[in-house]
């Protein structure tokens, strides 16, 4: 059975996509067969689609045209949407969408099971740190592809990481100061401290959170990683892209072990030396990891191939097994690292499509939906649960009441967020780089926006 593929009315949408970038011979044309034939040339070199997230979704980028179901056969193509932006081919991967929305959902419940249980040492979700590193890996995988796909320059690269994180960041954070003092006001639980500072709140909107070049508190505990991402993806990734895959594991290994060495597990981000954080390291051992995998996709998808599908079913259920079980009941340990290495069958996503039943769960509507939130999602539970104050729900309607409402409330919450803030904002971006990049008054582009969004 062959999937519809709209008829595209311009050529001059589509460019011509290097043959060493993902090897597309010739230019994608209106007509489906040719477009089929550039999808399978595609498949034939490197397995699969390389990009977990669209660049319109991911990054901000504007897209004149948008389709589903590239017309290959339904039983060789995984889920996946492709977005051609200004003659540039760039594809997200539904299966790894929701898989970053059960990872921010982790975030989540380690949190809120910790404040119902009063952080119990033998708690479910005790490992929920370890979705933070999985993320680093997944925003590694996805911004290579992006960077090889579109030649992004440097300072537009920055800028772009820049819009995709900062906006949501400030809010929350914003959010959280006016939690704490709301609770204080009410004599209820705030932070220690003046939060509202000027000088902290100025490092914290500015990514310096566990950077390693200061110590200082975290106003929004979640975004000690998203000043990783930024400073990691925005600048140091676009240096690294050029590298070979082998430099890049190389680069991996060798701050996963100094992170071992000095820490033992994965728990700890805080600084080891002047200037040096653990988490600034666990950020870069992530990203350069998800580097190499995006690099080598071919050697990947064809060593999965290899194996018989009933294999790889029993390879890839046992690594989500595990990853699962890490989270749900791995403390801080020289294990964690075993969870990492468990991400690496996942990511061979040309071969993952033989796996009907997992892509087709991890790729069905509300788990594509929580990935969506998922940024929202990890950066707004915080300011909710401290509002709600955890152990008085708990104390009133019981544990399990208590986690249950007050994940709907979290996720609720995200989704407001999400749609009544993030969105707009992506929007507001994409038309500004639309007016900047045609030459049209960029006021009147930004005039009725302020008021859309990622990765990484």
């Amino acid at each position: 059975m062959k999937a519809t593929v709209p008829s595209l009315t311009t050529t001059e949408d589509l460019r011509r996509v290097n043959a060493t970038r993902w090897a597309i011979a010739g230019a994608l044309a209106p007509d489906s067969s040719a477009l089929i034939s550039s999808e399978r040339r595609l498949r034939s070199y490197c397995g699969a689609p390389q990009i977990a997230r669209d660049s319109l979704d991911y990054m901000g980028v504007s897209s004149s045209l948008r389709f589903k179901g590239v017309g290959v056969d339904q039983d060789s193509l995984i889920p996946y949407n492709v977005c051609v932006d200004g003659g540039c081919m760039v594809q997200r991967i539904l299966y790894l969408d929701g898989f970053r929305g059960l990872l921010a959902a982790s975030v989540m419940m380690a949190h809120i099971v910790g404040g119902v249980t009063g952080w119990d040492k033998d708690m479910l979700f005790v490992g929920g740190y370890l979705a933070v590193d999985i993320f680093f890996i997944l925003s590694g995988f996805v911004l290579t592809g992006a960077l090889v796909a579109n030649s992004y320059r440097l300072w537009t690269f920055f800028w772009m990481r820049f819009w995709r994180l900062w906006p949501l960041h400030i809010v929350t954070i914003l959010i959280c100061v006016a939690v704490y003092e709301f609770n204080r006001y009410m004599g209820q639980y705030a932070p220690a401290g003046a939060i509202y500072d000027p000088v902290l709140l100025l490092k914290n909107v500015a990514f310096m959170m566990t950077m390693g070049i200061m110590e200082f508190p975290v106003i929004n505990p979640p975004s000690w990683s998203i000043g990783i991402e930024f400073w990691g993806s925005a600048l140091i990734l676009p240096l690294l892209v050029r590298l070979d895959p082998r430099l890049l594991l190389s680069l991996s290994g060798a701050s996963y072990l100094f992170v071992a060495y000095f820490s033992g597990g994965l728990a700890n981000a805080g600084e080891v030396f002047p200037f040096v954080s653990l988490g600034f390291v666990r950020g870069i051992a992530g990203m350069a990891l998800g580097m190499a995998l995006c690099k080598n996709q071919p050697r990947l998808n064809r060593w999965l191939e290899s194996l018989h599908v009933q294999w790889q079913l029993a390879l890839v259920s046992l690594c989500f097994a595990f990853i699962a079980s890490g989270i749900l009941w791995q403390k801080h340990g020289l294990l964690n690292f075993a969870v990492i290495v468990a991400v690496i069958p996942i990511m061979g996503v040309g071969a993952f499509r033989r796996l009907e039943g997992i892509n087709s769960f991890l790729s069905s509507k509300p788990l594509v939906l929580l990935g969506d939130i998922s940024f929202s999602l990890y950066l707004i539970h915080t300011p909710v649960l401290v509002l709600l104050r955890i152990p008085y729900v708990a104390d009133n309607i019981g544990e399990v009441n208590a986690a249950i409402v007050l994940t709907a409330v979290c996720i609720m919450s995200a989704t407001a967020l999400h749609f009544g803030f993030g969105k707009p904002v992506e929007g507001a971006v994409k038309r500004y780089r639309k007016s900047a990049a045609s030459g049209a008054p960029i006021l009147t582009s930004l005039s009725g926006a302020i008021g859309q969004r990622q990765g990484a």
